[in-house]
Parts: C-alpha cells; structure tokens; sequence
C-alpha cells in the first residue's frame, strides 16, 4: 500500500471509531433524555387527573369524564384511558410522529409507566395515565440524524481535505523518486523542483546538491580519464621512440655479426677460424 494509501486509511480508521464513540454517546444521552421526558410528562398528566378527579361532578360524570380524556388528544408523551368493568371505554390519541428507524426505536425503547386514578365517584370506573415515548425518540432520532450528518458532512471535508494535500505531498515524492532513477541511470544534471512543504524542500534541496557533486564528480572523472589516455599515448610513443634509438643499433649489430659468421661458415668453418685465432 502506498503511503497516501496508509494514511488515508489510518484517518479513516480513526474517524470511524470517534464517530462510533460518539454514536453510542448520543444514543446512550438520548436514552436518558427519554426516560427523564417521560417521567416528567408522567407526573405532569397525573397531576392533571388528579386535580380534575378532584373536581368531579355528581351528575353527568361520563361527558366530564370523557372531556378530561379527550383533553389529553395530541399529546405527545402520555396517553390518559378511561376504563370500565376492566375494558378501556375511552382513549386519548396521541400526537402523529415522526418516522424513525426501527433499530433506533429498539435501542432508545424504554418500559411504559402506568399510574391509576381512582376515586369513589367514578363508581368502579379508574383513569390509567401511560408513557407513551414514541414521540420523544423519533425527535431524538431527528437530532441524532442531523448531527450525524453534520459530522459525516464534516469528515468528508476533512478526507477530501487530507486527500488533495497527500495527493501533492506525494506528487512531490514521486518527483523525488523520478530524479533518483534519473541519477542511477546516469543522468547526474538531473534536477527536482525546491517547491512543497519544509521537509520535502530540505529533501529537495538535499538530492540537487547531491547532483550537483556526482554531475563534478563524474565531470572530473571524465577529465582524469582523458588524461590519463593522453598519458597513455605519449608513454606509447616514447617507449616506440625508445625502442627505436636504442634497439636499433643492436638489431643492425647482430645482423652484421649473422653475416660475418655465414662468411666464415663459407671459408672454411668457424672451428678452423676460431683455431686460426
């Protein structure tokens, strides 16, 4: 994996495990803002039928009764049910909500809360106030939504961000990776452009003087070894010139003295000669 491959994906990796952190943060402030709501709406909803029990008439009870019920339509956190012989006989609606996953509802759910109002003049009948926190998670769910997508929003800024500056930090390095290969092929007036952040400048400024010595260096090895060729003809010549003056003589010597002893040979031998002398 190349480098802009490696840290792209160390981001990546660390922004999906700090979103997740603060994922399960949410869900689980969310979860406590849940049942706080409930509570609360609880114990506001039951105070009101307790006050209106309260103030229950002797005559007509069921029209007041099913007016304090009907009271309680659009409500977003209770329900209020009139019970009579042990079967609901009125019920309050509550307010539409929003749609939310269900995974969200699953893991923000939380138990329904009930709580009876009685009182002898409902005559065996009783008022049952339940928590209802549908509503109350799919606002939740509308915070958690935003808020995820602001940070998703976010991050992906931030990854395009670090992309385009690891995509110049590495055309900068591939740069550098180009003049190498130039300068092992042979090519030492190779150059790369001093551009780029501080340490890519000191790395560029680095290899160019580095070029610069092997381009002198192999400049004056060109040189030496011209000389040296030069050196190497003129020893050439002198030891031609050498072998000329000086073998010479010799040579022409012992080509006279050959003849001479082919003379002899002819006049009657070299012994004879020899003992002639």
């Amino acid at each position: 994996m190349s480098l802009r491959g490696h840290f792209l994906f160390t981001v990546v990796l660390a922004l999906l495990l700090g979103l997740s952190a603060l994922g399960a943060v949410a869900c689980w402030q969310a979860r406590r803002s849940v049942e706080h709501e409930m509570q609360m709406a609880l114990e506001a909803a039951d105070r009101v039928v307790d006050n209106a029990l309260l103030s229950l008439p002797r005559e007509d009870t069921d029209t007041y009764l099913r007016r304090l019920v009907q009271s309680f339509d659009g409500n977003r956190h209770v329900r209020v049910t009139l019970f009579e012989g042990g079967r609901p006989v009125d019920v309050s609606q509550i307010a539409p909500q929003e749609a939310a996953p269900h995974w969200f509802f699953a893991l923000l759910q939380i138990p329904v809360e009930r709580r009876e109002d009685v009182s002898p003049h409902l005559m065996g009948r009783k008022l049952e106030v339940a928590s209802d926190p549908h509503n109350e998670i799919s606002e939740s769910w509308l915070q958690f939504r935003d808020g995820a997508l602001a940070l998703g929003f976010f991050s992906l800024s931030v990854l395009l961000l670090l992309y385009l500056v690891m995509a110049r930090v590495t055309g900068l390095l591939h740069r550098l990776v180009d003049g190498f290969e130039a300068v092992g092929g042979g090519d030492y007036a190779a150059r790369v452009a001093v551009k780029g952040p501080r340490e890519l400048v000191l790395m560029a400024r680095a290899f160019n003087r580095m070029a610069e010595r092997l381009n002198g260096l192999e400049t004056a090895n060109r040189r030496m070894s011209g000389q040296m060729l030069a050196i190497q003809e003129e020893e050439r010549a002198d030891l031609a010139r050498d072998l000329h003056d000086e073998m010479g003589p010799f040579l022409f010597a012992m080509r006279v003295d050959a003849e001479a002893i082919a003379g002899l040979a002819g006049e009657g031998g070299i012994a004879a000669r020899a003992r002639h002398r």
